[in-house]
């Protein structure tokens, strides 16, 4: 069962329109898929925000300067709940490091997974795109 991701209307199978609003129904599994979100921001606000939007990875006070100074910017928005995200996945490291050996060596791996998506935000963030940061990309704590 799918819903129109414009009005919320159910939608039968196979049709292209939404027969209450009129909107493109997307193809379910292609959506599923889909990582790459920049198309649905603003250019304008992407070229005034990009490198503003790169302080998000860099921690998490600078993430929450980043949306004081433009509060109303979506694509910091998108940016900060991929850091804030990342900073909960770094904190759930730490707590893991304190069980013996097995911990130490998952909490190592979360850590160095947690640098390499920092890395990947913020070459997204100089390339101007909204792309999901893998595996946990998908989480959204505040949009």
């Amino acid at each position: 069962m799918a819903f129109c991701r414009n009005c919320g209307a159910q939608l039968e199978e196979n049709i292209k329109f939404c027969a209450n609003c009129g909107c493109e129904v997307e193809n379910v599994a292609a959506a599923a898929r889909r990582t790459d979100y920049t198309a649905e921001y603003d250019a304008l606000d992407i070229s005034e925000t990009k490198y503003l939007s790169l302080f998000c990875y860099i921690g998490i006070v600078f993430a929450i300067f980043a949306l004081v100074a433009k509060p109303h910017s979506q694509f910091v928005r998108f940016h900060a709940n991929q850091s804030l995200v990342l900073t909960l996945l770094a904190f759930a490291c730490s707590i893991v490091m304190i069980i013996p050996l097995l911990g130490w060596i998952a909490g190592i791996v979360g850590y160095i997974f947690c640098f390499v998506c920092m890395i990947i935000g913020i070459i997204n963030c100089c390339k101007g795109t909204a792309k999901e940061l893998p595996i946990i990309g998908r989480i959204r704590i505040f949009r």
